[in-house]
């Protein structure tokens, strides 16, 4: 007959140790997966929070550029003039007081830059060409801006020392967000 010498539910000490430890690093290994899983979560979170309040912030100035537009026929005389010669300005310091617009219960501040008369830039009017006169409108609040080139009809009679001059389109002519 043969002779048991152990039993299969039965184990040693030594055994059982090693079964508590696996068991303990597989679980330490799990918990430390799942705390990274959510603090990915967590920064996927704050990521998103950052680019809606970025869209946001974007269609304010897009708002408060097409109010100033919409009220924009010449700005030579108005207090948010700036000349040429001033341009070199960087943007927060163009807050004048009486130089801004609200959008949506904040203060968005603009300036309208006289880049004067272009000659050789003519744009058709009832059969004519005619130069025009360029301006450029920066809206902006404390951490974006968007600056938009306008073209309007002028009335001067100055002539293009150029061979050539280009025909364009009157309004705006381009555009660009900055973020600072």
């Amino acid at each position: 007959m043969i002779k048991k010498t152990q039993k299969f539910g039965r184990l040693c000490a030594h055994e059982s140790g090693m079964i508590l430890l696996g068991m303990l690093i597989i679980l330490s290994s799990l918990m430390l997966m799942l705390m990274a899983m959510f603090g990915s979560h967590i920064l996927e979170l704050k990521i998103n929070t950052l680019l809606v309040h970025r869209q946001k912030q974007f269609y304010e100035l897009e708002s408060a550029l097409l109010q100033i537009q919409h009220r924009f026929t010449d700005a030579r005389h108005s207090l948010c003039v700036i000349r040429e010669k001033d341009y070199k300005l960087s943007i927060p310091e163009y807050r004048k007081p009486g130089c801004h617009i609200n959008v949506a219960e904040k203060a968005v501040y603009y300036v309208v830059v006289d880049l004067g008369e272009e000659p050789c830039l003519k744009a058709l009017n009832d059969g004519q060409l005619i130069a025009t006169r360029h301006w450029l409108i920066t809206v902006f609040n404390s951490s974006d801006a968007i600056q938009a080139r306008y073209a309007q009809y002028d009335a001067s009679t100055s002539l293009c020392l150029k061979s050539k001059s280009k025909v364009i389109s009157v309004g705006q002519l381009s555009w660009r967000y900055i973020s600072f």
